[in-house]
């Protein structure tokens, strides 16, 4: 059995320079927005203050949506595939072609991750009222 490499094509160099540079500035704004967002966020009266982190993990579920279309995506293409990486995927080098167990590994983390998903999804937003009671006694109803 002879070893395959998959060589890289220009498109494939430029969504890999995209995505590393698209990466790069999420990680930065991130590292530099979050701080000020929790200042802003603590410094709100209690009730405010859950209504505020509710809206967040609301906001942040609802970001994973698309990344799950895309794990299943990838899921898809996997099984027609069946070979590790995808002709599509962004690579800068030579990468050596895998089958058969490695791409049943994938498929399965990829599987498992969008399982979680789909359980947080249903815990989020399943639950109708959320009530919070303070050490005050003052009790802070979500719709």
């Amino acid at each position: 059995m002879t070893t395959e490499y998959l060589e890289p094509t220009p498109l494939n160099k430029k969504k890999a320079i995209i995505l590393t540079v698209f990466g790069v500035a999420f990680f930065v704004a991130n590292s530099l927005l979050w701080p000020p967002l929790m200042a802003f966020v603590g410094a709100k009266p209690l009730c405010e203050k859950v209504l505020w982190l509710q809206g967040l993990i609301i906001f942040f579920g609802l970001v994973l949506i698309p990344l799950s279309f895309i794990m299943f995506r990838r899921v898809l293409s996997l099984s027609i595939y069946n070979q590790t990486p995808l002709p599509t995927d962004a690579f800068f080098k030579k990468q050596k072609v895998h089958r058969d167990w490695h791409v049943k590994l994938e498929q399965a983390g990829l599987i498992f991750v969008l399982l979680v998903f789909l359980l947080g999804y249903i815990f989020m937003f399943t639950t109708s009222t959320v009530q919070v009671l303070f050490e005050n006694g003052q009790i802070c109803k979500i719709a």
